[in-house]
């Protein structure tokens, strides 16, 4: 699911691309919406200007695991991500 960006049309020709169309103030179509897109990078934006302020490249895989966790975790409360993850 993407926005209506002509970048994706040759980049995931492969897949099933169905798309909202942002330009039109389209944000859902039936099931299809970027919203989980959206909050994921909105989620490490926030954490590398407000945590980090600045990354390295040659951690780049370090962080984005690292975010991606924390995302998918985070309806645990603390304990429970940390006893997850010992």
């Amino acid at each position: 699911m993407t926005d209506e960006s002509r970048l994706y049309v040759t980049s995931v020709s492969e897949f099933n691309r169905q798309s909202v169309n942002h330009g039109n103030k389209e944000w859902v179509g039936g099931e299809v919406h970027t919203n989980n897109v959206e909050n994921i990078w909105s989620f490490m934006n926030l954490g590398i200007h407000g945590i980090y302020h600045q990354i390295n490249v040659k951690h780049l895989q370090a962080y984005c695991n690292g975010f991606s966790y924390r995302y998918n975790s985070r309806d645990k409360k603390d304990g429970e991500r940390f006893n997850f993850a010992t």
